[in-house]
């Protein structure tokens, strides 16, 4: 199964009628255009990169189109967009993570690192410190690569200063590395987990990296 125009239709009909009774008589729409296909999709992803990478631990998160319900602060019960993410099980929502989103505006992929304590952001930077030319060789690799930019909350007082391509990892909060699409293309393709796929896999060096600082550190 593929995405098509009815996924994009699907995703803006669902951003303006978010609400129970519209997504009751649409539900068997939601399963056809949208849910299947991207199950179908970040399925398809993961075993080709586990098949690629197969001792790295790594495990699949699919995001659900229902919001909590005890953090709606005043939004609709569903959300207009999904993701999934391919990450170390180890580190349960923190780490480095490749993800897919797609939403009714386009779609985007990339790696990211989160921490949900800036003890493990200062972790990150010291191993950068530690080596900075061994980290430029992983940055520059992900700024070749088409339509990637990185991007994430920046410190109002830098961090450091490496030179411009490690301050754009160095100097932020958190950070992506993302390619962000239109809804064309490779989104209508059979082969997008393939893609997909390859991807990560050129970003696999730099997520090894990242991934030493996912866990919590006090």
């Amino acid at each position: 199964m593929t995405f098509s125009k009815e996924t994009e239709s699907f995703l803006w009909d669902l951003k303006f009628n978010n609400e129970r009774q519209w997504f009751l008589q649409n539900k068997e729409r939601f399963e056809n255009v949208l849910n299947q296909p991207f199950k179908e999709l970040a399925q398809n992803t993961f075993d080709l990169l586990t098949c690629a990478f197969p001792n790295d631990g790594l495990e699949l998160h699919i995001s659900r189109i229902y919001r909590d319900a005890r953090r709606l602060f005043g939004r609709g019960p569903y959300k207009d967009r999904l993701w999934f993410t391919i990450k170390n099980r180890k580190n349960g929502f923190n780490g480095a993570a490749f993800f897919f989103e797609i939403n009714p505006t386009g779609w985007c992929y990339g790696l990211g690192l989160y921490c949900e304590k800036p003890s493990q952001m200062e972790e990150f930077r010291k191993g950068v410190a530690a080596n900075p030319a061994a980290f430029e060789r992983l940055a520059s690799n992900i700024e070749k690569m088409q339509g990637i930019v990185i991007q994430g909350d920046e410190y109002k007082k830098p961090k450091g200063d490496f030179g411009p391509i490690i301050n754009k990892w160095y100097n932020r909060k958190y950070v992506d590395a993302i390619s962000n699409h239109d809804f064309e293309g490779e989104i209508f393709s059979e082969d997008l987990s393939s893609i997909l796929a390859s991807e990560f896999g050129r970003m696999m060096p730099m997520y090894k990296f990242l991934n030493r600082f996912g866990n919590s550190i006090e």
